[in-house]
């Protein structure tokens, strides 16, 4: 345990010592800091403006008034029927989100909205409901209908909600995304790390002088629980920075648009965490075991494709979990044990898989590990060593079959 945690030192002190390192960390706490803050700040007091144009006599909407709570999001500005082509402008220049025109056509409303990307929704609602009762009022006067039969006309009719039982309704999906993204750039990223360093270690034959010191083994296990500190690091940082932003008011618990972040509950985070290091555990060890056969940086991606097909695998079944947790397709795999980690949170979380299917789930995680770092083990032992141009597979599987030589 001795020469383990001086080799952990070691290699934490080189990870904390870099200045990609520091870069990485620095870099998204001020994107996310600084975006919040900005959008926050700009957004504060502003309120979009929308123009308004009356070309007809009989239909308009001209008074701030008939809008009701449009006017708590929105500033209308009504313009004259010779303004339109100015208001176009503004519209293209951002000046105004978007420009209705009300005119009239054989007797009916017509409402034209002119825009650049998309109408606001809720204006357009509010004004078609507008010009829709000034226009039942007409027809009413004309044909001699009086106010209370109109009124009982225009009265809306009663919508039942009932929600029924579904896959994703009142699931935290926010939380799915965030931790399959997670585990799809960490695992991608620190694991090429893994195998680089090792690789960067053989080709200096500065492992020709450590193996003398400390077994192959430790130096193994050291590189990659230390690349797995690091990035719990940097996720513990960036979500840090979520609840500074939160905390200051500048966002509330939608972190962004499509992601909801308010299920990170104190049972979820930790499932969350525990899921993420026994799944970089895994991948961990395979990255260092292939990495160990590679002589030359130039070789890692012979070695080492497999698993970023891996990596796409758990990325997007962990996606299609958030729409179809129940397909059998997405059951199925939550079974095999390299897609366990992500497929098996996400399926909890999304609630098609039951407390028992979790403990299965981390059962599975712990035995594929062990029995992986009985291979691992003797690839890593014999691969560190080899300093060969090009191994074939065939060679691979070769020495998984042999004793492992004493370290």
């Amino acid at each position: 345990m001795g020469n383990f945690g001086k080799v952990l030192e070691f290699h934490l002190k080189e990870q904390f010592g870099k200045k990609g390192f520091w870069i990485g960390i620095i870099i998204p706490v001020i994107a996310i800091i600084g975006f919040f803050g900005f959008t926050h700040f700009k957004s504060d007091g502003e309120k979009d403006a929308i123009a308004i144009v009356n070309k007809g006599t009989t239909y308009q909407v001209s008074d701030n008034a008939m809008l009701g709570n449009l006017k708590e999001d929105y500033e209308f500005k009504f313009l004259k029927g010779n303004q339109v082509s100015k208001a176009e402008l503004g519209v293209k220049d951002g000046d105004y989100e978007a420009l209705y025109i009300i005119d009239e056509q054989s007797g009916k409303p017509v409402l034209e909205q002119r825009y650049e990307f998309t109408p606001p929704a809720s204006v357009t609602t509010v004004l078609q409901g507008t010009l829709q009762q000034q226009y039942s009022a007409k027809v009413s006067t004309e044909q001699g209908i009086s106010g209370d039969v109109l009124k009982e006309l225009q009265t809306p009719i009663t919508i039942k909600d009932t929600v029924l039982d579904s896959d994703t309704d009142d699931k935290p999906t926010g939380v799915v995304w965030v931790f399959v993204f997670t585990m799809y750039m960490f695992i991608l990223m620190y694991g090429i790390g893994i195998a680089n360093g090792i690789v960067g270690e053989k080709s200096s034959r500065v492992m020709e002088i450590m193996i003398t010191k400390v077994k192959p083994i430790t130096m193994m296990y050291g590189k990659i629980i230390s690349n797995m500190l690091v990035g719990l690091a940097n996720i513990l940082v960036i979500l840090a920075s979520f609840l500074v932003v939160q905390s200051l008011g500048w966002a509330d618990s939608m972190a962004l648009d499509f992601i909801d972040v308010s299920g990170f509950t104190v049972s979820v985070t930790l499932l969350f965490i525990l899921f993420f290091l026994s799944g970089f555990m895994l991948n961990g060890m395979i990255y260092a075991a292939l990495g160990s056969l590679a002589s030359r940086s130039e070789d890692i991606g012979n070695f080492t494709s497999p698993l970023m097909m891996i990596s796409l695998a758990n990325f997007f079944l962990g996606m299609m979990t958030m729409g179809n947790p129940t397909a059998s397709y997405i059951t199925i795999c939550s079974y095999i044990p390299v897609l366990t980690p992500t497929l098996m949170f996400s399926r909890y979380l999304m609630g098609s898989a039951a407390g028992w299917e979790l403990a299965l789930g981390i059962v599975i995680i712990i035995v594929t590990t062990l029995l992986l770092s009985v291979i691992a083990n003797r690839l890593y032992k014999r691969g560190v060593m080899k300093y060969s141009e090009k191994m074939s597979w065939k060679q691979v599987f070769g020495m998984m079959k042999k004793e492992s030589i004493k370290g």
